[in-house]
């Protein structure tokens, strides 16, 4: 019977082994191994701040490749606005050569108008 009772127990202890990574025990029964143990609702504790603080990684691994292409777009957006400017610029600009035949066609056009309006008075 005692010999039943030793494999049934060997039986029930080693597949609580778990690949060396967890082992549950009873109170007051000696650990194979230094370290730490602590109960469940610590276990669980535990893995939800680890499961939170990776989420949380993610997230800031995510939001920091967001802001690189929002840096890129706002970028691009200043380059177009500097090129629009410069074309808005020139397309405005009249050069002198315009602005001095404009004056004298204006000045041609308001002789030929007083010479009409003087011709028909007399």
């Amino acid at each position: 019977m005692k010999f039943v009772s030793i494999l049934m127990l060997l039986f029930i202890v080693t597949p609580s082994f778990a690949g060396g990574k967890s082992l549950s025990l009873l109170q007051g029964s000696p650990a194979p191994f230094t370290g730490y143990l602590i109960d469940q609702e610590k276990a669980d504790s535990i893995r939800d701040i680890t499961i939170d603080r990776d989420s949380g990684k993610k997230i800031n691994e995510l939001l920091s490749q967001e802001n690189v292409l929002l840096s890129q777009r706002l970028s691009n957006s200043h380059q177009e606005n500097d090129i629009l400017a410069k074309r808005l610029a020139e397309a405005r600009s009249d050069s002198t050569f315009n602005k001095i035949g404009y004056f004298i066609l204006g000045a041609l056009v308001t002789t030929g108008i007083a010479y009409g309006v003087a011709q028909t008075i007399k």
